[in-house]
């Protein structure tokens, strides 16, 4: 998915939210599941001093070009989340954007990230780690094929239209959502096909809070929107948790 992905993901809304942080940390910080830099470019270009964690080495490839094109400097590292083990040990901030937490696809993954992070912060160090209100999510996974959208493939004069559909089991948290991409042509010939099954874990509130002070982090706030708004089981699309190292 490397090569397609900064055609369909670009949002920034949230991008003003984690520089913000990030600065007000004074300190090193730890960026994980950073993928092609869609948030790593902005940390770099405000001058924080950065680490980029992720498992695709060709994601961290994109990432890394980007970071030589505009002349900026991060420390790139292929990991898993759940088993790194980096020499800094004393981050003053960890993040975790986009909601990729879900992307660990099973409970032991996500309290073994967890507790990763916590012996990578230095003692009252934060993490911000971001979530789909499950309670808004999966209501919605109803294993229908979507139209998401239509997007110009970067590098070429084709175009992407990307259908998913998503199912999971009643009652169950795990979701399998499946991908398909097709490429067209200037002229609207359909000239290529790609498919992805892609497996996540939505958590409940309670769940997570009680995984997270289990790992040693304290709740210091848990926001609905990256305006800092509060979070509301019945409207909120996002959970973003403020989390200290105890």
């Amino acid at each position: 998915m490397a090569s397609l992905y900064d055609s369909y993901v670009f949002t920034a809304d949230d991008i003003p939210f984690f520089v913000q942080e990030a600065e007000a940390a004074k300190g090193p910080v730890l960026e994980l599941m950073a993928g092609t830099g869609r948030v790593s470019i902005p940390l770099a270009e405000a001058g924080v001093d950065l680490t980029c964690v992720d498992l695709s080495g060709p994601m961290l490839g994109r990432l890394s070009e980007k970071l030589t094109h505009n002349g900026l400097s991060a420390n790139v590292v292929e990991a898993d989340v759940c088993g790194m083990d980096l020499d800094h040990l004393n981050y003053a901030l960890a993040m975790l954007p986009f909601q990729s937490f879900a992307e660990l696809p099973d409970p032991d993954a996500q309290r073994q990230a967890l507790n990763q992070v916590a012996r990578h912060l230095k003692p009252g160090g934060r993490f911000i780690c971001t979530h789909h209100n499950a309670a808004l999510r999966a209501p919605a996974i109803d294993g229908i094929l979507h139209l998401r959208g239509e997007f110009p493939e970067n590098g070429s004069d084709r175009t992407i239209k990307l259908w998913t559909c998503e199912k999971r089991e009643e009652g169950s948290a795990l979701v399998t959502a499946l991908q398909v991409f097709e490429m067209f042509s200037s002229d609207g010939n359909r000239e290529e096909e790609r498919r992805f099954e892609v497996n996540y874990r939505l958590v409940e509130v309670d769940e997570f809070r009680q995984m997270a002070e289990a790992a040693g982090f304290r709740v210091i706030d848990l926001y609905g929107d990256y305006q800092r708004g509060p979070f509301w089981t019945e409207e909120s699309i996002y959970a973003i948790w403020m989390l200290e190292r105890s």
